[in-house]
């Protein structure tokens, strides 16, 4: 039976879509941009109440949906934003749906 993947894993799939996507996030190398990400991500948690070490199913949707926002806002590609966030979403509802 293969592993299941907690909100930690997600939260962690987020930064790299982040360092690697993300308009918000600046740096010269990969290590440089995952550590930007994780500042970024860090604060969008406290700006959707939640706990960035601890996270739960329903921050992390929030807190994708609060990146989808400014993202958009700030002239990313829709259709990438659109990609990203449905391929992270749908493999949260899954892990929502092998934990019932």
């Amino acid at each position: 039976m293969p592993k299941q993947m907690g909100p930690e894993h997600f939260r962690d799939e987020i930064i790299e879509c982040l360092s690697s996507e993300s308009t918000a996030i600046d740096g010269t190398g990969h290590g440089d941009k995952l550590k930007e990400a994780e500042k970024y991500l860090r604060r969008i948690f406290s700006e959707v109440a939640g706990n960035y070490d601890y996270p739960t199913y329903p921050k992390l949707m929030a807190a994708l949906k609060l990146l989808m926002s400014r993202e958009y806002k700030a002239g990313k590609n829709e259709k990438v934003v659109a990609d990203n966030f449905l391929k992270i979403t749908k493999k949260i509802k899954n892990a929502c749906n092998d934990a019932r």
